[in-house]
């Protein structure tokens, strides 16, 4: 499993270094030619998808060797038929997450400001706390997120959120 991951994961190197100029076709004030331009969505498409790919297999192969079983995180999200189903079949925990369905850990318990704004998240041991939001294109955005269960603790803090 871990050999095809890392397969992956060079292939993203390897194309994006050497082969397909992505970045240059989206660029502000560029412009390129129709064909340009899908080259450059394709190769983007294949790109994100050994790369999410790639690194998601390789975190859930590691677990395996290290004797945890990881819930599968990828789903071959572009054989979807719809965007919907796209993001379910992407990111599969956190779209089940996201759509309340059980996951291991029941429920979220989930609490808001005064503002209206998520101010907290529990579940299954995990608390996930967000303070301070910052202002940014007419949305309100977390700039301080604190995740804690037992003794671990992360904390991030969010200089700026890039919208467009």
């Amino acid at each position: 499993m871990l050999l095809l991951d890392r397969s992956k994961k060079f292939f993203c190197v390897i194309v994006h270094r050497d082969f397909i100029e992505i970045d240059p076709v989206y660029a502000r004030g560029a412009d390129p030619t129709g064909l340009e331009v899908a080259v450059a969505t394709l190769g983007f498409t294949l790109l994100a998808y050994a790369d999410f790919s790639g690194y998601t297999d390789i975190a859930r192969g590691t677990a395996r060797m290290l004797g945890f079983d990881l819930v599968k995180n990828f789903d071959t999200p572009y054989l979807s038929r719809d965007m919907g189903e796209l993001w379910r079949r992407w990111h599969v925990s956190l779209s089940s997450w996201l759509r309340g369905l059980p996951v291991p850990g029941g429920q979220p318990t989930m609490a808001w400001d005064e503002q209206g704004r998520l101010s907290q998240i529990e579940q299954d041991g995990w608390q996930i706390s967000y303070s301070r939001y910052l202002a940014q294109d007419q949305l309100q955005l977390p700039e301080k997120l604190r995740m804690q269960r037992d003794s671990l603790q992360v904390k991030f803090i969010i200089d700026g959120w890039q919208t467009s």
